[in-house]
């Protein structure tokens, strides 16, 4: 039987999506940040970021409340989830990352000034804090309390329990990437058990970047005729969202879907610099599936570590803008015209339109306010919201790199359209159909949506 969480979810933000920019430091915990950069996050239209949080020396609690102090006096403020990665959650004595997170949660549980370094009464800045982030990718025995002290869930369950705002706090999981082995699928639900039975959470958090690109240069057993060829994993892809949107309604929760936002390569695997359509791609078919927060995978570009090399994301290691930084900005600006669609949604029900990958087809009878579709190329994920008493048909396109036409037939039922018929159209706005028949363009990666009334079956 599956156990709801006793701690209700409070998001970051109040009215949209959180739109979260990862990693605006570099890795090293050193890395600055400039004042401009909370401007320039609102001006990519994110609304959340995530801040590494170290206090443990005076310097470095100053340092941080400087950088919450940017965001706080944003208009309107950046959200910080405050990273506490920097915890000891292993080794020889489990209680120093108790002492740590007693230490951050008692420093940060409430606004209040502090003498500084030099003299100065300042404030910590707390009330930008919404949320804590903890730890990223933990393996299956992590998971676990272990009698040696690998102490992540004392820690967890220490500041769900001390924290008076009850802000969310982040275990980011990692996806399933390969879905070849039946012996595999059970281990990761093992995984995932283990997560829900422990943790008791109230937030689902995972990330998994399906879009590679063959490349010869760094692949000596290449093909050269598949050379710069691009591959989506859409099997993990969809079984992943339709996995985390299981287990975040069963436990009476949410979750949060990364996108990828940088180039880097991990051994032979290219993930390849990121187009508009990828973006938007990843974003809105987690939407679709009801997610209620999308992070960028990295907003800044990170130093290369032994086993990735990082060659860009939407900001370079200088501050300086990339193309990827306009592309997010678009799709950000999108994801929030759509927020009376997405926003405290549930699914009713997903289906694939050509291409299945392993999940449901829709067949020849009606789907939703569907009463028929089809798709002049490999198809599109269809999704039924419902949010706050209104019905929505969304539309994914399957394909990153080819335009398709969509032909529909809707079932008897006002319908509205909400997106554009061209580039230059207003998002959201409805616009009531006349006809019960019709023909669109998807772009590439690209999404329509559709409110209707009544409950359609």
């Amino acid at each position: 039987m599956t156990t709801k969480s006793k701690y209700p979810y409070k998001p970051p933000v109040s009215g949209e999506i959180a739109i979260i920019a990862s990693n605006i430091r570099t890795l090293e915990d050193n890395g600055d940040i400039i004042k401009e950069t909370f401007r320039q996050l609102l001006e990519c239209n994110f609304n959340t970021a995530v801040l590494h949080g170290n206090i443990d020396s005076p310097e470095k609690k100053d340092t941080l409340t400087t950088y919450l102090g940017y965001a706080k006096n944003e208009d309107p403020i950046i959200n910080i989830l405050a990273n506490c990665y920097f915890f000891d959650l292993g080794g020889d004595d489990a209680k120093k990352g108790i002492e740590q997170a007693e230490a951050f949660v008692k420093f940060f549980k409430n606004e209040h000034t502090y003498t500084n370094q030099k003299g100065e009464v300042v404030s910590n800045n707390a009330s930008v804090i919404k949320g804590w982030t903890l730890k990223d990718e933990p393996t299956q025995d992590q998971l676990s309390q272990t009698e040696h002290g690998y102490n992540l869930k004392s820690i967890y369950g220490y500041i769900l329990n001390k924290d008076p705002q009850c802000r969310p706090v982040q275990i980011n999981l990692v996806g399933w990437f390969n879905h070849s082995d039946e012996n595999e699928r059970k281990n990761y639900k093992t995984y995932l058990d283990t997560f829900q039975n422990n943790f008791n959470s109230n937030l689902w958090s995972y990330d998994l970047y399906p879009i590679t690109q063959t490349s010869c240069l760094i692949n000596t057993s290449c093909n050269p005729a598949d050379n710069c060829k691009v591959n989506v994993n859409y099997k993990g892809f969809y079984w992943d969202l339709n996995a985390y949107h299981e287990r975040s309604k069963a436990t009476g929760g949410v979750f949060w879907a990364h996108v990828q936002s940088a180039e880097f390569i991990n051994g032979s695997k290219l993930h390849p610099a990121v187009l508009e359509s990828y973006i938007r791609f990843e974003a809105f078919s987690a939407l679709a599936f009801g997610a209620q927060g999308i992070v960028y995978w990295t907003y800044r570009q990170q130093p290369n570590q032994p086993k990735e090399k990082y060659s860009s994301a939407l900001i370079d290691r200088n501050f300086n803008k990339t193309p990827a930084w306009y592309f997010a900005k678009r799709v950000n600006h999108e994801i929030k015209q759509y927020s009376k669609v997405f926003v405290n949604s549930e699914l009713i029900r997903w289906a694939h339109t050509g291409e299945n990958y392993g999940g449901p087809s829709i067949g020849n009878g009606s789907f939703g306010a569907i009463l028929s579709i089809k798709a002049s190329g490999a198809g599109a994920l269809v999704t039924q919201l419902k949010t706050n008493g209104h019905n929505y048909m969304v539309i994914i396109s399957h394909d990153v790199e080819e335009y398709q036409t969509i032909d529909l037939t809707f079932v008897p039922t006002r319908l509205y359209e909400l997106t554009p018929l061209t580039s230059y159209g207003e998002h959201g706005k409805e616009t009531q159909l006349k006809t019960r028949t019709i023909q669109r363009q998807l772009i590439p990666g690209g999404y329509l949506i559709y409110e209707f009334i009544g409950d359609a079956s």
